[in-house]
C-alpha cells in the first residue's frame, strides 16, 4: 500500500505536468505571435521603404521641375527682356488656350521687331510705335494684346495679329482675348514664381548639369583606363576570321553550279 507521502509526490508531479503543459502551449503561442508579429513588422518595415523610396523619388521629380521651369524661365527672360513671372503667366494662359510659351517668345520677338521697324499695324490698332518703344517688352506687350482684344472684325484681327506677332499671331489670339483673367488665375494657382525662386532653381539646375557632366567626366576616365587592356586583346581570333573568308569553306557553302548538257541535234 502507498504511503501518505508516496500519494503527495504523485499529486506533486501530476500538477508540475499539467502546469509544463500548460507552460509549453503558451510558449508555442507566444512564439507563433512573435513570428506573425515579426513577419508584420518586416512587411511594415518593407512598405515604409517603398513609400520612402516613392516620396523620395517624388521630392527628386519636384526639385527636377523646380530646377527646369526657372532655368528655362530665365534664360527666356534673357532672349525677350520680360521678366520670368510675366513669361509664367504667359505661358499659363497659352497652355490654357492651345498655344505654348515657345509660341509667346516667337510672338515677342517679332512684336519687338516692328516696334523698332515702325510698323503701320500699330497705327491700326490706334497704338504709336514710338510711345511703345519708352515701354518695357512686359507693357509692350500688354499695350499690343488689349489693343488686339478690342478689335471686333475677326478677319482684320487676325490680319493685325500676324503683322505684329507673325506666324504665332493667330495661336495667340485665343489667349489675347482673356489675357488679364488668365493672368490672374495663374497667380491664384500660385504657379507665378518671384525673381528669388527663379534665381535659385537656375542655380540648382546648373548645378545638377555640373553633377551629370562630373559623373561623365569618371566614366569617361574608367573607359579609357580600361581601352588599352580591350584593345590588346584580341576577342576574334585571326584564325576564325581566315576560316570565315577561307575559299574553300565559302565554295562548300554555295549550291552546285547546273551541268550544261548538250543540245540534241
Amino acid at each position: 500500500m502507498a504511503s501518505r507521502g508516496d500519494i503527495q509526490a504523485g499529486r506533486a508531479s501530476i500538477a508540475l505536468a499539467l502546469k509544463d503543459g500548460a507552460f509549453t502551449k503558451g510558449l508555442r503561442a507566444a512564439s507563433t505571435k512573435l513570428k506573425d508579429f515579426g513577419g508584420g513588422a518586416m512587411k511594415i518595415g518593407g512598405a515604409i521603404t517603398a513609400a520612402g523610396s516613392v516620396i523620395a523619388a517624388g521630392m527628386l521629380a519636384a526639385v527636377n521641375s523646380f530646377a527646369e521651369t526657372g532655368s528655362a524661365l530665365k534664360d527666356m527672360a534673357g532672349r525677350t527682356g520680360m521678366s520670368a513671372s510675366s513669361l509664367a503667366e504667359l505661358g499659363h494662359a497659352a497652355s490654357m488656350t492651345g498655344a505654348s510659351l515657345d509660341d509667346v517668345e516667337i510672338g515677342t520677338r517679332k512684336m519687338q521687331k516692328a516696334i523698332t521697324s515702325g510698323s503701320k499695324a500699330f497705327d491700326e490698332l490706334g497704338l504709336s510705335a514710338a510711345n511703345l518703344q519708352k515701354l518695357s517688352p512686359d507693357e509692350q506687350f500688354n499695350a499690343v494684346s488689349e489693343a488686339l482684344a478690342g478689335v471686333a472684325d475677326p478677319t482684320k484681327k487676325a490680319a493685325l495679329a500676324m503683322e505684329v506677332f507673325g506666324k504665332s499671331g493667330t495661336k495667340l489670339l485665343p489667349m489675347v482675348d482673356d489675357l488679364k483673367a488668365l493672368r490672374q488665375e495663374a497667380r491664384d494657382l500660385n504657379i507665378v514664381p518671384d525673381a528669388e525662386q527663379v534665381r535659385l532653381a537656375d542655380a540648382v539646375g546648373d548645378a545638377m548639369d555640373r553633377v551629370k557632366k562630373a559623373v561623365g567626366g569618371v566614366v569617361f576616365q574608367i573607359g579609357a583606363a580600361l581601352a588599352p587592356a580591350y584593345a590588346a586583346a584580341d576577342p576574334f581570333p585571326h584564325a576564325v576570321i581566315d576560316d570565315l573568308i577561307d575559299p574553300a569553306l565559302l565554295a562548300s557553302m554555295l549550291p552546285p553550279e547546273p551541268v550544261d548538257k548538250p543540245l540534241l541535234e
